[in-house]
């Protein structure tokens, strides 16, 4: 069986599924992209093996496509024309085909006319469509059963993580990875990453300690990973708290894993976010303070066992948990070995099994 894996471009989340999928499947798996990924210095996806689409029509691909019956396809996403004509072409032609997607209620964002027309459009392809879509969160899943999606198409098909041995195998050192931000080796710190625009709350986070405990972000050291549109005003508002703050921009996976790895919490303040990196950070031994309102931080803590949810505006219970944690390290010490055994039962295995035995 051949699987043709379509996705505008590569994740490092994805990065690790397909790596398992060449390494230990049967299928013989085709990757396409819309550009050359050869150079990208986070790519471990054998992107000799790689085909490439483009960004305008293609004509030969989607021909490609119709003609090969006989195989699969796994289509992330359509923020690309191909990839949206791809969608269009076998919903017509009824040709059985797989989705995975992130969907899910975002009550903060501001759809235009023509945007509400397009996704309208995309839900009654896919809903209509002979597909079977392949969900990110159980988030994603109820988001779809409220629009009328048969339960039957829909896969919950999380991005699954490598996962170590706590103790053996994780190929990252504490006090290297602090010594190179200036960090001592003692201090509590507290990592978050993702873009920097409004729908992560990082805005949130950082006001969380002004407003609630100005004496408890001094006891703290926060690294904040990642870029975006509200980097700046972060910055700005950082510099004027009286502790340490990092701003580390983008990072390649392993450094970020590095950091994870060597912080006692990773915060995930999102106001609304389809998955983000609580699953990561649990399978290196940290333990995570996420909003329910995050696809991972609700379908993989359990409140108190292995981390804490919050609502993404309750930001004293925020920083409560915080200081309790601060204060209590033997229940951290817990926390940290349940994050990580919680974590053993999202083996990429499962991931690949997932897809091999619901694909159509």
């Amino acid at each position: 069986m051949t699987i043709n894996f379509i996705q505008d471009i590569e994740t490092p989340h994805n990065n690790c599924l397909i790596r398992h999928l060449k390494l230990h499947g049967s299928e013989e798996l085709r990757l396409w992209y819309a550009e050359d990924i050869k150079s990208s210095k986070s790519s471990d996806t054998y992107p000799e093996t790689q085909h490439i689409y483009g960004k305008k029509i293609n004509f030969r691909f989607l021909l490609r496509c119709i003609m090969r019956s006989d195989e699969k396809f796994f289509i992330v996403g359509w923020a690309n024309i191909n990839t949206i004509l791809l969608h269009i072409i076998f919903f017509i032609i009824r040709r059985p085909f797989n989705h995975w997607t992130d969907l899910g209620v975002n009550t903060f964002e501001k759809l235009t006319l023509h945007k509400r027309i397009l996704r309208r459009c995309a839900y009654y392809i896919l809903k209509k469509s002979n597909c079977i879509i392949f969900c990110v969160s159980n988030a994603t899943i109820s988001y779809l059963k409220s629009l009328s999606f048969n339960e039957n198409k829909l896969i919950h098909l999380p991005i699954y993580i490598d996962t170590y041995d706590l103790y053996t195998s994780i190929p990252y050192d504490k006090k290297s990875t602090l010594e190179k931000y200036s960090i001592d080796i003692n201090s509590f710190v507290i990592t978050a990453g993702s873009r920097l625009d409004y729908l992560k709350g990082f805005d949130l986070f950082l006001n969380a300690f002004e407003k609630y405990d100005s004496q408890l972000i001094k006891k703290c050291t926060i690294i904040i990973v990642g870029s975006g549109p509200e980097y700046d005003k972060l910055k700005n508002f950082a510099d004027n708290l009286d502790c340490k703050i990092i701003f580390t921009d983008w990072l390649q996976i392993d450094d970020f894993k590095s950091i994870i790895y060597s912080s006692n919490l990773f915060v995930q303040p999102s106001r609304y976010e389809t998955f983000g990196s609580a699953s990561l950070a649990m399978s290196l031994g940290t333990p995570v303070i996420g909003t329910v309102s995050s696809g991972s931080s609700a379908d993989r803590i359990t409140d108190g066992y292995n981390g804490y949810l919050y609502e993404y505006n309750d930001l004293s219970r925020l920083i409560n948990k915080i200081q309790f944690l601060h204060n209590n390290r033997n229940i951290l010490n817990k926390l940290s070995i349940c994050a990580f055994n919680s974590s053993q039962s999202w083996p990429l295995e499962r991931g690949r099994k997932t897809i091999t035995n619901n694909i159509i």
